[in-house]
């Protein structure tokens, strides 16, 4: 487990949190640790995974770098770098509990994209979002695959050209989190959350979760699947240029 990831469990809800309070930037083992505790399975107690960031933020997205030479080629980046980012998707997608995402501060880029894949989001009041990979260069195909179900092809192709950092209500309104709530009524609706879940079958949650995930995500592994390709073809030409 890496130390990015902190998991405690022995309740209703299965806490998670990202980082080390310094942006919380996650890199590649992190990403894989992280897809690990939610890919756990449920003790008899849980009803609900919470995902939260350590200190201030929530996560400003991937740590940058990774090592990778120019004369990398498109197949390995896929494998090194966008299939783990999506098997992170994929493992919040199909967590039999449900994942919720309490974002505190800032969600950028894998962050954005992480909290918007949740069943759940709620941000507190101040909190922002934003996608800036093109600030680098790079096209956030993987972030897009968990946008564009949520919130649309539009609002997602704003974000992305724009690299605008929205602020909470307006991230309400084009759907990347259901309700914006003051520091205190956060912790205090996260509570009262994991009382009224733990009343419930974890089949009856389940199977709420399922029908949403199949109306939301239809045709994702072939969403998916695209996005790697893309990604990394464009890497790898880049780092070639560079190189040049």
């Amino acid at each position: 487990m890496s130390d990015l990831i902190r998991v405690e469990r022995g309740g209703p809800a299965r806490w998670i949190r990202l980082g080390s309070g310094d942006g919380n930037f996650l890199d590649l083992p992190a990403i894989q640790a992280l897809t690990d505790a939610v890919s756990d399975p449920a003790t008899d107690a849980e009803r609900l995974i919470i995902l939260e960031g350590y200190g201030a933020h929530f996560s400003c997205g991937r740590a940058p770098g990774g090592g990778f030479g120019a004369d990398i080629d498109s197949l390995t980046l896929a494998a090194k770098v966008a299939k783990p980012i999506l098997a992170l998707y994929a493992a919040v997608r199909s967590c039999r509990l449900p994942v919720v995402a309490a974002v505190r501060g800032r969600a950028l880029g894998l962050g954005c994209a992480l909290a918007v894949s949740c069943d759940l989001t709620w941000a507190q009041a101040g909190s922002t979002f934003s996608l800036p990979e093109l600030d680098k260069d790079l096209p956030p195909t993987l972030a897009l695959t968990a946008l564009v179900p949520r919130v649309g092809a539009k609002a997602a192709a704003e974000l992305v050209f724009s690299r605008r950092e929205i602020g909470a209500e307006e991230a309400r309104m084009i759907g990347i989190c259901a309700r914006v709530l003051e520091r205190d009524d956060l912790d205090a609706e996260l509570n009262l959350l994991q009382q009224r879940m733990a009343g419930n079958s974890l089949r009856s949650l389940a199977t709420v979760k399922a029908y949403l995930a199949t109306t939301a995500f239809g045709a994702q592994e072939q969403m998916s699947d695209i996005a790697a390709e893309l990604i990394s073809a464009s890497l790898a030409e880049n780092l070639k240029d560079r190189r040049g």
